[in-house]
């Protein structure tokens, strides 16, 4: 009877077999992990590869953010560094500056120095690190706040507003100037100083406290509801952000405390 039962079961192993049977997969993510949407390679009758939907479901303390935004805002955002052309701006003129330390300007090791009374127009090929700092973005675009830690600077740049430039003390007005910055080369500002880009495509992480506005699609562990706000933080995200229309749309993986109405 066993070995009767034993040849039943390999039968029907067989034929699913044969019948190339799939199976839909069901899985919570970690922080960080895939998105809705994620896929998996599969295999049809004929043997050739397909593609099947995976069901992925936040863990606990996990939410995904999906749906347009008209407004998002984060006190921290981690993003991809800033390459020129863009310009630096005061929102109050003379009221803040930029202090560009570790660059040489004729192969001299020099400190840079922007007082703040006008724009500061950025070109080049370098590039300015995003590693922390506040963000806004709106229909008008991404504006990123600089103030802060020190940022690194790295390649070559070449400021188009009157700065004062200066080794051991000693400094001297410039209408413009040109550096390379290595390894030890930052830039510190203050008074809110800012930089505005054009709507665009980025991807942006953190820690730190986001607030969104717009259609939204809040899904956590215990279900999918549809919001106009959503307040996240403080905890880790990973935001992906794409221009539509008046706003963009989002694709956000949170974990951490979010109230949503």
């Amino acid at each position: 009877m066993r070995r009767a039962l034993g040849v039943v079961i390999a039968l029907v192993v067989l034929v699913a077999i044969g019948l190339g049977i799939s199976v839909a997969m069901h899985r919570r993510p970690s922080a960080g992990g895939p998105q809705p949407g994620s896929s998996v390679p599969g295999t049809t009758a004929a043997g050739a590869t397909s593609v099947a939907p995976v069901d992925i479901v936040p863990g606990p303390g996990q939410t995904f953010v999906t749906g347009t935004i008209t407004s998002l805002t984060t006190d921290n955002a981690i993003g991809p560094a800033l390459k020129p052309p863009f310009t630096i701006t005061i929102p109050s003129r003379g009221q803040g500056n930029a202090d560009i330390t570790g660059v040489l300007v004729g192969g001299q090791d020099v400190e840079v120095f922007w007082y703040g009374g006008q724009p500061l127009p950025v070109s080049g090929s370098g590039q300015l690190a995003i590693d922390g700092g506040a963000l806004v973005v709106d229909a008008s675009g991404i504006t990123l706040q600089l103030d802060g830690a020190p940022r690194a600077l790295s390649g070559h740049f070449n400021l188009g507003a009157p700065v004062a430039v200066g080794s051991g003390g000693l400094a001297t007005p410039r209408a413009n100037v040109a550096f390379d910055a290595g390894d030890r080369a930052t830039m510190q500002t203050a008074g809110h100083a800012q930089v505005h880009l054009a709507p665009a495509a980025v991807h942006i992480t953190g820690p730190g406290k986001v607030t969104i506005r717009g259609d939204l699609q809040v899904q956590t562990s215990t279900g999918t509801r549809h919001v106009a706000s959503a307040v996240f933080g403080l905890g880790s995200y990973e935001i992906d952000l794409t221009p539509v229309g008046s706003g963009a749309t989002i694709r956000a993986t949170m974990q951490g405390t979010l109230s949503a109405s």
